[in-house]
């Protein structure tokens, strides 16, 4: 009797799931039917270009030489 049940589990558990991963309508093209919003309206004395990224991409420099890269730490020992 507990083999049926934990069958039973299991494929409750299955079912379950695989309802989950079914995709019944694609979403990846919903952003070609988003409106456009109105401008932001500031306080006065304020304008929109006072507004700061919160999270800002930093300015790296590229490594174009073509040279090898390597990915061992810094100080790491190599391997014999």
């Amino acid at each position: 009797m507990k083999v049926i049940k934990r069958i039973f589990c299991a494929s409750v558990c299955l079912v379950l799931t695989g309802c989950a991963t079914v995709q019944r309508y694609d979403h990846n093209s919903d952003y070609r039917k988003s409106q456009t919003t109105k401008a932001i309206n500031t306080s006065s004395g304020m304008s929109a270009s006072d507004i700061k990224d919160y999270y800002s991409i930093p300015s790296v420099k590229s490594n174009q030489s073509g040279g090898d890269i390597s990915l061992v730490p810094p100080g790491a020992k190599k391997l014999s």
